[in-house]
């Protein structure tokens, strides 16, 4: 299996990430990719809480990430790579924090909105320090009780890197295998929701974890359920897109995962690898 597209690329707009959306265009053409999603992170309201400009563009760049995609996208009509708007956006346990962000959601013409839920942020750490959660256990529970009140809000159309906890030192240790119940609540809200899990090879390229998001083992849990998937390399230079992906379609083939969604204006697309079109309809129940 050869995985066609990627749909979790960033841009130098979000301060921590290099080159021209156009290359990460080329570096696709030559990976085989059809299909690239530009999902750079969010403007919030409380820009320094949610990690400033090293983390994410202000809302005064909206227009200019809408121009270099555009730039990109016609770049994309030059070697067969269709390049879609999309944007990482954000959940967090006070309301108050996302209303900027919503309103913004509300009036951008993006393909897909990526939840995510990012605890190792200022912000996050935070309310972690308020509300007394400062072992590995309470902040892992924590953020998976978190994760499943993202996917049941409503605001996005799939969910990426379900485990990132294990990242950037929000906690000391990770294993997955002691939070399985709560694993399988998040992953039960994502079918019954038909909300998408996002594969995301990064963790493959992070010492610290070295391992696809979500773990195999999560993967594994996965199985029970009627899941669909999206693919991203999380890509935060050119050559990053695709990354590790023949690596995670090993993983995707021992456990019989070989469709993936895309969203375009919002909308859920069904596609096999082995289409040399992708499907313009949507999918329906239990086509996965």
């Amino acid at each position: 299996m050869k995985i066609p597209l990627d749909c979790h690329i960033h841009t130098p707009l979000c301060g921590h990430a290099g080159g021209a959306p156009e290359e990460y265009v080329r570096q696709a053409a030559e990976k085989g990719l059809r299909l690239l999603c530009f999902t750079c992170h969010c403007p919030m309201g409380d820009q320094q809480g949610f990690g400033g400009p090293k983390i994410r563009m202000t809302f005064e760049q909206l227009d200019d990430y809408e121009r270099m995609i555009e730039r990109a996208r016609r770049e994309g009509e030059k070697s067969g790579v269709e390049v879609l708007l999309g944007i990482e956006a954000e959940w967090f346990p006070e309301e108050k924090e996302l209303v900027a962000m919503d309103e913004m959601l509300a009036t951008r013409p993006f393909d897909y909105v990526g939840g995510a839920v990012h605890p190792h942020l200022p912000i996050y750490l935070e309310w972690f320090e308020q509300h007394g959660i400062n072992d590995d256990r309470g902040r892992i529970e924590t953020y998976l009780e978190h994760l499943l009140r993202a996917v049941e809000c409503g605001r996005f159309d799939a969910m990426t890197h379900l485990d990132i906890v294990r990242c950037y030192g929000t906690v000391q240790h990770f294993e997955a295998a002691p939070h399985e119940a709560l694993f399988r609540k998040v992953l039960d809200a994502c079918a019954r929701l038909k909300l998408p899990v996002e594969i995301n090879t990064s963790g493959l390229h992070k010492p610290k974890v070295g391992a696809i998001h979500p773990d195999p083992l999560i993967l594994d849990w996965a199985q029970d359920f009627p899941l669909m998937y999206i693919p991203g390399s999380d890509a935060h230079n050119p050559g990053q897109v695709a990354g590790h992906y023949d690596e995670a379609a090993v993983i995707l083939n021992a456990r019989g995962i070989n469709q993936f969604v895309c969203f375009r204006q919002r909308q859920r697309q069904l596609f096999h690898p082995s289409q040399t079109q992708f499907a313009a309809t949507k999918e329906q129940p239990g086509d996965v």
